[in-house]
């Protein structure tokens, strides 16, 4: 299933999810690993949500690793992401 979600940060609790990475030989996957209760990603995101893109931007080919990830979501406000949902 693939969710386009729309985020915005909210005071004192952020977007209120973590992001991980998982290798597999030469790729590399980020999914999600944490959602926090009652913040702005515990409406759309579940835990082990694959990450596509963020901000229309594919993150194997814009992120060189998780700290890159990590900082551009700290300086955003609002985000739109690209993940995929396994049930």
């Amino acid at each position: 299933l693939v969710r386009n979600v729309s985020l915005c940060k909210w005071p004192q609790v952020g977007f209120g999810f973590r992001v991980a990475k998982q290798s597999f030989g030469t790729d590399d996957i980020y999914f999600i690993c944490e959602v926090q209760p009652d913040s702005p990603a515990s409406f759309a995101l579940q835990l082990g949500d694959i990450l596509i893109e963020i901000d229309d931007m594919n993150i194997n080919e814009r992120f060189s690793n998780l700290d890159e990830i990590n900082d551009y979501l700290n300086k955003k406000e609002s985000l739109h992401l690209l993940a995929i949902h396994e049930s």
